[in-house]
């Protein structure tokens, strides 16, 4: 069984509440998050202070004081005064698409470019009150991005509470593509994007919120991304991400909710060792054949990250953990267990519930539920033969039983084979897993088709409740299969109150997690 190397692990919850919410300079780990961490009580903070402070009345000639902010421009004119420093937006809507409007073409420099901070004092650009500072894009003509930094150099900064609406692409970047993973230290949270439209621009430039390039162990973290539009092409239909990465090294995304994007996750190359674990991603609301969430690319040269994937809740017309390209498997261990994807579009022609293909022996995959109502050319699961070292105590159901079992004859096989038999994939498989697993049979949801995490709870009486085992080995103790089992959180998804096509969720908003 493959080790969750990447994964940071659990934090005694005996960590006092004052412990937590220290004002400060740097990031909690991500173990702060652990099950019963959301809580009423996160509510009652004391507000947080800043060095600076930015208003939309403000100025660049002022003190930068509460009573003398600054105007947005100084995240780019006063850099060298607030790196390192924590710089507070006051609430407002901070209309930025005139400093796009000046970037030279579609690429990649940032209309504000943060300042690098260092390992002990990190920068922060944090809303003074959580959602209430509000960037708006304003639909830009030109495709760059508000917020971030273009270069390779930009390190240890936090971005933290903004609302951003109206962009293009690239909302938040951070990177140059193909750097050395030396941009180390960032961390976007508690963060709003909607109202984007990438209509206008060409087909094929994979649209995003966020887009990471070159970064080493970076935090994506309560943020939520609705109601956006991608392009119309001819390449992908409504092609659009919510969040991009490429040659990132040890991500961690947690408590996020993607409502309707095109896709959750990618790109292909140069990734390895991300941790995505209780998230919500709802992709029902398109209609094209779309990969919710395509995570590629480990090569060997990758080595030393490894890969988890567990207690997320993925609704859509596929789900790819997909590498299956010559040279591109995954060279770690990948551990994916208790999640649970929902395959409600029956549009789309290939339809599949995991996908994976890595190399021989690191593959740990157990306590997943992977449902369908899709018809037609539905893959339930399609791995690499040579890779499942422990694959058992997932279920597999469709409800129009059109079931196909597909496999890669091996890791560098582009061509996908298929069997509608679950014994005969079974024996292909390396080493004959899913002894345990069970087949065909209906996981009974709390609210099938609903939005929000909470709706794929299962019934009192699933048949999967108790059937999975807390290490996917007939020696672990018995637990729920699916995101809701095995020591799951109270919440998974992001706690901002949804809005646009998506019903509140009432649940406690998050702490901000910057303390000193």
């Amino acid at each position: 069984m493959g080790t969750r190397k990447s994964d940071y692990g659990t934090l005694k919850e005996s960590l006092s509440r004052r412990d937590l919410l220290r004002a400060g300079t740097f990031v909690l780990p991500a173990a702060a998050l652990v099950p019963g961490f959301f809580s009423q009580s996160a509510r009652a903070q004391t507000a947080a202070t800043f060095d600076y402070y930015i208003s939309p009345t403000g100025s660049d000639n002022n003190a930068g004081t509460q009573a003398s902010p600054w105007s947005i421009t100084a995240i780019n004119t006063k850099q060298a005064t607030y790196a390192g420093k924590r710089v507070g937006l006051l609430d407002g809507t901070y209309s930025i698409r005139s400093l796009i409007q000046a970037l030279p073409g579609d690429g990649y420099d940032t209309a504000l470019t943060i300042a690098s901070g260092t390992a002990t004092n990190v920068t922060v650009i944090q809303a003074v009150n959580q959602g209430k500072a509000v960037i708006d894009c304003g639909l830009p003509t030109v495709n760059n991005p508000a917020m971030g930094y273009s270069s390779s150099t930009g390190q240890y900064f936090t971005i933290d509470g903004l609302k951003f609406i109206n962009g293009g692409s690239k909302i938040i970047h951070c990177g140059l593509y193909g750097a050395n993973y030396n941009n180390q230290g960032i961390t976007i949270q508690n963060c709003e994007f909607t109202g984007q439209n990438t209509s206008g621009f060409a087909a094929g430039n994979n649209f995003s919120c966020i887009e990471l390039q070159g970064t080493l162990n970076a935090v994506i973290r309560n943020c939520y991304t609705h109601d956006n539009i991608g392009n119309l092409g001819p390449k992908n239909g409504n092609h659009f991400t919510s969040f991009i990465q490429w040659y990132c090294h040890g991500t961690l995304m947690e408590f996020n909710t993607f409502l309707s994007p095109g896709t959750c996750y990618g790109k292909e190359q140069g990734n390895a060792g991300l941790t995505f674990r209780y998230n919500y991603i709802d992709c029902t609301g398109w209609t094209e054949s779309q990969t919710l969430f395509d995570f590629c690319g480990e090569t060997t040269a990758a080595t030393g990250f490894n890969t988890n994937i567990h207690h997320n809740v993925l609704v859509g017309p596929t789900c790819d953990l997909r590498s299956h390209n010559a040279g591109d498997y995954f060279a770690d261990p990948v551990s994916i267990y208790n999640n649970t994807v929902v395959i409600l579009n029956s549009s789309s022609p290939t339809p599949t519930g995991f996908m994976a293909d890595i190399n021989t022996g690191l593959l740990t995959h157990y306590n997943n539920i992977i449902y369908s109502q899709a018809t037609g050319d539905l893959d339930l699961v399609c791995m690499n033969v040579e890779a499942p070292g422990l694959m058992d105590y997932d279920l597999f159901y469709s409800s129009t039983g059109s079931y196909v079992y597909g496999y890669f004859s091996a890791a560098t096989s582009q061509t996908r084979n298929g069997t509608s038999s679950f014994s005969t994939w079974k024996t292909t498989m390396h080493g004959s897993p899913e002894a345990h697993a069970l087949n065909a049979t209906n996981p009974q949801f709390v609210n099938l088709g609903g939005i929000g995490a909470s709706n794929y709870k299962l019934q009192s009486t699933s048949p999967a409740i108790n059937a999975g085992r807390s290490n996917g080995t007939t020696g672990g103790t018995a637990c729920d299969m699916g995101a809701w089992g095995n020591g799951a959180p109270a919440i998974i998804g992001s706690s901002i109150p949804t809005g646009g096509s998506a019903p509140a969720q009432q649940i406690p908003q998050a702490p901000s997690l910057t303390v000193s």
